[in-house]
């Protein structure tokens, strides 16, 4: 996984969180923007992200995705 697709996919975690906090009503300020989070918060949401690709590539036999 290239590093840009980390970020792309770490960002796809962060709007997902984003939007389980907006459902189940929580404040908004749980979730901040990525582009003011810490790298170390950042790097959490890249590292599940390629966790979660890693069970996605497993489960189409290997074939690799974004």
């Amino acid at each position: 996984m290239t590093p840009a697709d980390r970020d792309r996919l770490g960002r796809v975690v962060r709007k997902a969180r984003a939007a389980w906090v907006e459902q189940q009503g929580f404040s908004s300020t749980w979730v901040i923007p990525w582009n003011e989070m810490a790298e170390i918060d950042r790097e959490a949401d890249r590292r599940i992200a390629e966790a979660v690709a890693r069970v996605v590539r497993a489960k189409r036999g290997g074939k690799e995705t974004p």
